[in-house]
């Protein structure tokens, strides 16, 4: 199987740079890290069938409307998005 072609990355991780550590005020040459996260966006991606993350930070109303937001919703708790 050749290249990640139809392929998304849902849950991502890797390492801290040693930079970052460094910038902690760490040693890297004693400490190192590992990042790990689930993107909700990713989850959503998967759920509405989408094939680019980019939609998600156009700003786009065309993209809201077509999967049934308005341009104001505020996320509540009881109702998530669109309550």
């Amino acid at each position: 199987m050749g290249g990640c072609e139809g392929w998304m990355e849902v849950l991502g991780s890797g390492m801290v740079h040693p930079r970052v550590i460094a910038n902690c005020g760490l040693d890297p040459d004693e400490w190192q890290g590992f990042a790990f996260g689930c993107g909700i966006d990713r989850l959503a991606m998967l759920k509405y069938g989408m094939d680019d993350l980019r939609a998600f930070f156009d700003g786009d109303i065309r993209w809201l409307r077509h999967y049934g937001f308005r341009a104001l919703d505020v996320p509540t708790l009881s109702g998530g998005v669109g309550a």
